[in-house]
């Protein structure tokens, strides 16, 4: 125990409380001029409370942070208690520490005069705390790191009684050594065995942590795994899917085919404006059919029409441009239409729910052997070409990017065809090039 006067140990006991508090603020991000104020004032009632023991003021000014989140309503109330366990640990034992050794180095002279010195030292020590803790960017990184670990520690209420344990293990050590005056004495000794407390409890912290880091790890893992799994599933119902729809459009074809070739066309018509839900008259729009009449080829100007049908219906605003009579197309006439149809149904349901859409076509025939498909549509969000051309990539709910990861392997099939895709602005310009001579 150091004898000192019986105001410099009042000032001391305060200030120490005070200084510890200070830092307690500072990790928390709590600190302000009313904080302050307040813990200033708890200090100096705790230290005017006749106490045996100075350790005791510890144990009250631990009560006090968690009494302080409690009343505050903190969301970090357990998170904040255990700061507070660890800095009224640490911080007294560096002072005990660095107080032993000032007062070896005062002892003989008059303590009267010299003994303002241990205070002096400790706010010297303090200030150079809330300086590494301000200023010091690896100090910074690890509190940031505290934080959240804290935070997102799931058995934080497990950790906040190790840490109990270990303040209160330390208490009574230092309640012992004052209580039988053999602080000074074996004051070495007791800092061994504190920094062999602080080591231990650090290590079994960092362990803890450790071990839930890679807990949540493992656990995200097994969700990623989970999720691909999900895909998977998805994918394969959505391939069985196709494959049904294949079939089936296959017979509902070759039922068509038998009246065709009975010559019952009125018939065949009539079936395949029931598979097409197309009644046809109550969808025709003017400017479509006006628009169509320089395209010449009755399948592909078909596609064309009923999917604007659909624009129209829908009221979004619609754009068609043919620059001379297209007779003839270049390539094959199956891979255009299915081209064609993904572009036109993607533009579609890209529009649908946009506060200004718009669906632009272009069919430009620059000779009998080149021709450009054009498609462009507004964009109210931003969209990453490169991710929306893989199977998988989409902002379309339900479609899992199969339209143009399609489009993709349709133009790979055939060296006649080549496709592009660019966000200018609001809008995406998709271009497919059709040219007869690229074809071995």
């Amino acid at each position: 125990m150091i004898a000192l006067t019986i105001l410099q140990a009042f000032v001391t006991d305060v200030l120490n409380l005070i200084e510890i508090s200070i830092i307690y603020r500072l990790i928390v991000h709590e600190i302000s001029f009313k904080s302050i104020i307040i813990d200033c004032f708890v200090a100096l009632v705790f230290v005017s409370i006749p106490l045996p023991i100075s350790t005791i003021q510890l144990i009250f000014l631990v009560i006090y942070f968690w009494l302080y989140d409690r009343l505050t309503s903190h969301p970090n109330i357990v998170t904040n208690n255990i700061i507070g366990l660890l800095c009224a640990s640490i911080i007294p034992f560096i002072f005990d520490m660095v107080d032993h050794f000032t007062f070896n180095l005062i002892k003989q002279q008059n303590i009267f005069i010299f003994g303002w010195l241990l205070p002096l030292v400790e706010l010297v020590i303090t200030i150079l705390i809330v300086l590494l803790i301000k200023y010091g960017s690896p100090i910074q990184k690890n509190i940031q790191w505290f934080e959240y670990t804290f935070q997102t520690f799931q058995n934080s209420f497990q950790l906040w009684r190790v840490m109990v344990i270990f303040f209160l293990s330390y208490s009574t050590l230092s309640f012992i050594s004052e209580q039988e005056e053999i602080a000074n004495k074996y004051a070495l000794l007791l800092f061994a065995v504190y920094f062999s407390m602080l080591l231990v409890g650090s290590a079994g912290f960092i362990s803890l942590v450790h071990s839930y880091q890679q807990s949540i790890k493992q656990q995200d893992l097994i969700k990623n795994y989970k999720t691909q799994i999900e895909y998977v599933q998805q994918l394969n119902k959505q391939y069985e899917s196709f494959r049904r729809e294949r079939h089936d459009i296959r017979n509902l074809l070759l039922n068509i085919q038998g009246y065709i070739q009975e010559k019952d066309f009125e018939r065949s018509k009539q079936l395949l404006n029931s598979i097409l839900n197309n009644e046809g008259t109550d969808k025709a729009s003017v400017y479509v059919d006006h628009a169509l009449l320089k395209l010449k080829i009755a399948g592909i100007r078909n596609i064309i029409k009923e999917k604007s049908y659909r624009i129209v219906e829908k009221q979004i605003p619609l754009s068609i441009e043919i620059n001379i009579e297209i007779t003839k197309l270049p390539g094959s006439e199956i891979i255009t239409a299915r081209i064609l149809g993904i572009l036109l149904d993607n533009a579609i349901e890209a529009t649908i729910n946009q506060k200004n859409p718009f669906i632009q076509l272009a069919i430009l025939k620059y000779n009998e052997n080149c021709l450009e498909l054009i498609i462009s549509n507004s964009l109210d969000h931003p969209l990453n070409i490169n991710k929306a051309m893989v199977l998988g990539e989409t902002r379309k709910e339900g479609h899992q990017g199969i339209g143009l990861s399609n489009v993709s392997k349709l133009v790979n099939s055939d060296n006649r065809y080549s496709f592009s895709a660019d966000v200018r602005g609001k809008r995406i310009v998709m271009s497919c090039f059709i040219q007869e001579g690229k074809h071995h």
